[in-house]
């Protein structure tokens, strides 16, 4: 998976007992960690939703060159 494909990935965040579950993560598996006894609190993807931070990246490649990946939902760019 590219750096860029796991920004635009869905996600979770946990604390205690609660986890905050992006909301295309597949029902299945949020049913399953609530079988569990994990308290899931579903969270929509829009722009600056609280639950989630706001990442962007950059690394240098091989040879020296840099890349760049930012989340897409939240209107975030980064560049090299």
């Amino acid at each position: 998976m590219s750096l860029q494909a796991a920004l635009e990935a869905p996600r979770l965040h946990t604390e205690g007992h609660g986890v905050d579950v992006d909301s295309r993560v597949p029902a299945e598996v949020r049913d399953q960690l609530a079988h569990l006894g994990h308290t899931i609190n579903v969270v929509h993807s829009t722009p600056y939703a609280p639950a989630f931070g706001r990442a962007t990246a950059v690394w240098r490649g091989r040879g020296g060159l840099l890349h760049a990946a930012a989340e897409p939902s939240y209107g975030a760019s980064a560049g090299a």
